[in-house]
């Protein structure tokens, strides 16, 4: 059709009569519509994050206050029958990689249940859910951490710095490792390898905290650079884990 032909037939073509009464009743439905719809305005970002802690499973909170009552109930028993500080390093060194544990199975959910492609459509996307449950996660585990570190000072002539790195460099460890898991397995296979992981860790330093003088005087200038490495590998791997959800062809491997 040339371009003449169209103008012919749009000149042709008139706008048929609206019956007022049509118009009218079409504004009121609109109206109604309108009023009974949820419009969603602009949400902050404390909003967000509040809305986002009914999502996660109760069942990470049961985990973490478990570990709280384990630890609360083995470390004054095996202070009192062996070494006080040996034994406040072999209860946080263990705990603490199951303590970054419990965050996997929610961390790695969109990808267990093939879910990513449709949540990196929504209006939050699978980036910003990840980040707003790493700063729950975080600060749950802060709290943890601190509930864990003033309780065995009282059980421990170790000072509250060196209880801290015991605790903090397997935590990090553990963490980079679990993220590197769940960029690198495929779907449902990522948790359980993590799980596997996550004990492997804890025997490790339950072994090298019991049977390793090494690990008693390591200096705490020597931790302190064990913590900023572990800390600055944890960096890369949550930078590394945002850059692959924010390519998302780059996840396609999922699929398979």
């Amino acid at each position: 059709m040339t371009d003449q032909k169209l103008k012919e037939i749009l000149h042709r073509y008139s706008v048929p009569e609206i019956d007022p009464a049509h118009l009218r009743q079409t504004i009121q439905l609109a109206q109604k519509e309108l009023n009974r719809a949820r419009i969603y305005g602009k949400i902050t970002f404390w909003e967000l994050l509040a809305g986002q802690i009914r999502y996660i499973s109760p069942y990470i909170w049961i985990a973490q206050a478990a570990l709280l009552v384990l630890v609360f109930s083995l470390l004054p028993h095996l202070s009192r029958i062996g070494d006080a500080q040996q034994t406040a390093m072999a209860v946080l060194s263990t705990s603490s990689p199951l303590l970054a544990l419990v965050a996997v199975p929610e961390l790695g959910k969109s990808l267990h249940y093939q879910m990513w492609e449709m949540e990196m459509a929504c209006r939050f996307n699978l980036q910003k859910l990840i980040l707003l449950r790493l700063i729950l996660f975080g600060v749950a585990d802060l709290i943890v951490i601190t509930t864990l570190l003033l309780f065995s000072s009282t059980h421990s002539p170790v000072s509250l710095i060196h209880l801290g790195m015991y605790i903090l460099v397997p935590f990090t460890m553990a963490n980079s490792l679990y993220l590197f898991i769940l960029r690198k397995v495929r779907g449902k296979a990522a948790t359980a390898a993590a799980l596997s992981a996550g004990i492997f860790l804890s025997l490790g330093f339950a072994l090298l905290s019991r049977f390793s003088d090494a690990y008693a005087v390591t200096t705490l200038t020597g931790w302190f650079l064990l913590f900023f490495l572990s800390a600055w590998i944890l960096t890369r791997e949550i930078s590394t884990l945002f850059t692959y959800f924010s390519e998302g062809e780059q996840l396609i491997w999922i699929r398979s």
